[in-house]
């Protein structure tokens, strides 16, 4: 592993460049953070960042790495402002990941030294200061950890330390934090006691003992299990290449193996512990994770092409999901999927090319590779796994966080000349590489134009759903309107001769069926409702809104022995029979509040 090289500016004050231009970016992402009604401030800073990297690089800023997909995430991120039901709440967060893509350019193009290590000092400072303010001002009384004598620490702590009052932030958005912090504390670390620098050393090892503890009293599920996953990994990895290269193998074969390992125990850890896995994930409002991960997966079926739109999370998955009249989860508790919903298949698709990219651009510069670029590799490893199980940095005020150490990477190891990934390959084997692109190329033209008629009708329900929560969205309300009385009180036209559109190319699509379903329900169209809500069970008998939907119709209709094993699905059923009764003797329907009496029966 080499030292960081200094590389010879193309200006004698690269220095100033660098580091006005971080400074600016930072302080524009700090106040886009700060959400203190100053964005226009904010993102003229940003933009002056990017400016002084203009004068200073000039063309070259166009040939930063990665480049393209970071403009396509930007550009779905802008998709999820232009379909939201909400594009002046959407538009905040478009600000921030502008901001955050931003910094990354302005942080890939830093050539010295000095601005790379000042940055890496920052992450982990802002890391130290995270974890001061999570251990003096959370209190763990209300907020108890996971362990007990974790609490009893944390409660200590908390009445020793003066309070200031302001908003905790949830511990796992802390852990994330955290762990962005902890790789870049021990590379400080590693490179001060490698150069002697023992002052160095000793703050920056103190500080990451401080943010390992303070990591630890979070009790974060997610962020523990990432780390675990990654130190496992990287031992066993390392391992097996050092008795590779004893053995007179390169280490790429003691790699290779290392993963065929990770792969054969994975499989056997699925077969053997099954169901029990889901332990290890956790629960969210007592739904096992991936329960939800099912449940969010249905929901994105809605929006799968344009997505919802940023930060409409919540009251869409609770509406249309779990029909209920209360916001029930902030977001999808997985970035991929949270993501996907939001932006659309663009943006999933530009987020993965972005990593996948990414981890090659520094696979390829494996030889020259540095302690900075490791503790970015690390972090941005971290920050990955986590998000398999939560939503940290996407979904907060700190979205720019989740950029500086691609960023990092980036400068840490350019412009170093890349690695072949592989040995030189033949042209037979390139020509053979080319015929099986091209034969997947075509079946996938020929699977896409053999289910044109499916495919059009999915995108007309994509924009019926679209158009339905624009109507409707906005205007309800908890405790109301609600959802029911809104559809009774609104014209739901152009939506509806969008799901019927999407009708005309597939008579079975079970988004438009369920949409036009549920509008019938609350419009109290039993009839219709049952119609179309038995077509949306037939194409989906697992999806969780069409089912409650579909119980709720049949119940309405008095078919009590059809609508009880489809309610016994859902938990909040019996008591949301109850509260029916009272809401249709008040709407005057004694009848259906009668139905509600014997569905509340039926179901004990």
């Amino acid at each position: 592993m080499t030292n960081i090289e200094t590389r010879a500016p193309s200006q004698n004050n690269a220095l100033f460049f660098d580091v006005a231009a971080l400074a600016l970016a930072g302080a524009g992402n700090a106040l886009l953070a700060a959400r203190v009604n100053l964005a226009p401030i904010a993102l003229g800073m940003i933009a002056l960042a990017l400016v002084l990297r203009i004068i200073q690089t000039r063309a070259q800023l166009l040939r930063i790495p990665l480049l393209l997909p970071a403009l396509l995430f930007v550009v779905s991120a802008w998709i999820g402002v232009t379909v939201s039901f909400d594009p002046a709440l959407s538009l905040q967060k478009f600000n921030l990941i502008l901001g955050g893509v931003a910094l990354y350019v302005v942080l890939a193009a830093t050539r010295t030294n000095l601005a790379q290590r000042l940055v890496a000092w920052g992450m982990t400072l802002i890391g130290a200061g995270v974890g001061a303010y999570y251990l003096t001002q959370t209190d763990f009384v209300e907020t108890p950890t996971k362990v007990a004598a974790l609490d009893q620490i944390g409660m200590t702590i908390h009445r020793l330390a003066p309070q200031f009052g302001y908003h905790t932030p949830h511990p796992n958005l802390m852990a994330g934090i955290l762990l962005l912090a902890l790789p870049f504390a021990c590379g400080i670390v590693y490179d001060a006691v490698r150069h002697k620098r023992v002052a160095e050393w000793l703050v920056a090892g103190a500080l990451a003992l401080f943010i390992t503890f303070a990591l630890g009293m979070t009790t974060s599920r997610g962020a523990l299990l990432a780390l675990v996953l990654l130190g496992g990994v990287s031992v066993l990895c390392y391992a097996a290449m050092q008795i590779a290269k004893r053995a007179g193998q390169s280490a790429s074969i003691g790699f290779a193996a290392a993963l065929n390992i990770l792969l054969v125990g994975a499989l056997v850890l699925v077969i053997v512990g099954g169901n029990r896995l889901s332990n290890v994930l956790g629960t969210v409002s007592s739904v096992p994770r991936p329960v939800l991960y099912q449940q969010v997966l249905q929901l994105i079926q809605d929006y799968s092409f344009t997505g919802a739109g940023l930060d409409t999370f919540s009251p869409n998955f609770s509406t249309y999901e779990m029909l209920i009249y209360v916001h029930l989860l902030p977001h999808a508790h997985d970035l991929y999927l949270q993501i996907w919903y939001e932006q659309g298949l663009v943006g999933l698709l530009a987020f993965v090319w972005f990593m996948f990219a990414y981890y090659v651009w520094c696979i390829r510069r494996r030889a020259r590779m540095n302690w900075l670029a490791v503790a970015s590799l690390a972090t941005t490893t971290l920050m990955l796994l986590h998000g398999l199980v939560d939503v940290l940095f996407y979904f907060s005020r700190v979205i720019s966080l989740m950029f500086i150490p691609l960023g990092l990477a980036i400068c840490a190891l350019d412009p170093f000349t890349p690695l072949p990934v592989a040995q030189k390959i033949s042209r037979r084997a390139r020509l053979g590489i080319a015929a099986g692109a091209s034969a997947v190329l075509v079946l996938g033209a020929l699977f896409l134009f053999a289910q044109r008629e499916r495919v059009a009708a999915q995108w007309s329900a994509n924009w019926g759903a679209l158009a339905q929560a624009h109507i409707e969205l906005p205007q309800i309300k908890y405790p109301h309107p609600t959802f029911p009385e809104v559809r009774r009180a609104n014209n739901f036209d152009a939506a509806q001769k969008l799901f019927q559109d999407a009708l005309q190319h597939d008579a079975n699509n079970r988004v438009a069926n369920a949409r036009l379903g549920m509008l019938a329900l609350d419009q109290l169209d039993f009839e219709q409702a049952v119609a179309r809500l038995e077509k949306a069970y037939a194409a989906d008998k697992t999806n969780r809104a069409v089912i409650k939907a579909l119980g709720m119709a049949y119940a309405w209709s008095g078919k009590f022995e059809q609508a009880r094993p489809l309610l016994k699905q859902i938990p909040e059923a019996s008591v949301e029979m109850g509260y029916a009764t009272d809401a249709w003797r008040k709407l005057g329907r004694a009848d259906l509040a009668a139905y509600a009496q014997t569905m509340v029966q039926r179901l004990k």
